[in-house]
């Protein structure tokens, strides 16, 4: 029988700070050249790229929090818990 893959590092960091407290929240920044999504954890401000919160929200670790003002895009992210 196959052993299962280790989660990658970066999702492991993400999941280790949130289960300490930090928040995942979402923005989005707007330049000439196009918009761009921004993720950071929060109370620290630590950035966090889009395929680590993309990833654990595919892997089912992360979903979103529902919280957006305007369209389907949530504004922070929650451990799903086990």
């Amino acid at each position: 029988m196959a052993k299962p893959k280790p989660l990658p590092t970066r999702i492991r960091r993400l999941v280790a700070m949130c289960e300490a407290g930090q928040v995942v929240c979402h923005g989005m920044k707007h330049s000439e050249v196009g918009d761009e999504h921004h993720y950071w954890l929060e109370p620290s401000g630590k950035n966090v790229g889009e395929w680590t919160v993309k990833k654990a929200e595919k892997m089912g670790l992360l979903k979103p929090s529902g919280d957006s003002l305007f369209g389907a895009e949530s504004q922070t992210y929650q451990l799903v818990s086990p």
